[in-house]
């Protein structure tokens, strides 16, 4: 027993009576994880807003054409093969047959296989923001970058270079 007739195990009640009195929901604590949730949800307007059912340009058409193959083995024939071959992207366009094989070949189906590049770069920005740089939220002007709009609406290899750019920088 301490002074005052108090014993440690009365110490460590009242204690835990303290924490689980200010565990109870309050309006402040209501405004505080809706804030921080605010940016998550922000994440997934932008993906939502970036990817669009405009027509392809020409680069995503040949991305489209490509991967349009029915096998494997004929993708990975006009991949290396003659005219219009395009084999320096050959692991971006294996990715986008294997997507295309599981989601479609839309134009919204194409442009989205650039989310998980996206997530994983904000990802990256989001650890780099906290960790190294002591700003949690820094990584939210990331989604509002015009370029990331851009390129996350595009059927071509660009997210997925930022992202694995981004990993490599913070790591």
């Amino acid at each position: 027993m301490r002074g005052m007739g108090r014993t440690d195990s009365d110490a460590q009640i009242a204690e835990h009576e303290h924490e689980s009195a200010s565990s109870e929901p309050t309006p402040e604590r209501h405004r505080t994880q809706l804030l921080m949730l605010s940016p998550w949800l922000l994440l997934l307007l932008t993906i939502a807003l970036a990817v669009t059912r405009q027509s392809l340009w020409i680069d995503e058409g040949f991305t489209s054409w490509f991967v349009s193959r029915a096998s494997f083995k004929s993708f990975l024939r006009s991949l290396i093969g003659p005219p219009p071959g395009d084999a320096q992207l050959l692991f971006y366009l294996s990715y986008m047959w294997g997507w295309v094989n599981i989601f479609g070949r839309s134009e919204v189906a194409l442009r989205a296989a650039n989310t998980p590049f996206f997530l994983l770069m904000i990802g990256s920005v989001a650890w780099a923001s906290r960790r190294l740089l002591q700003r949690p939220y820094l990584w939210v002007l990331f989604c509002l970058s015009p370029f990331v709009w851009f390129y996350l609406n595009e059927a071509r290899p660009y997210i997925a270079v930022i992202a694995f750019s981004t990993t490599t920088v913070v790591a």
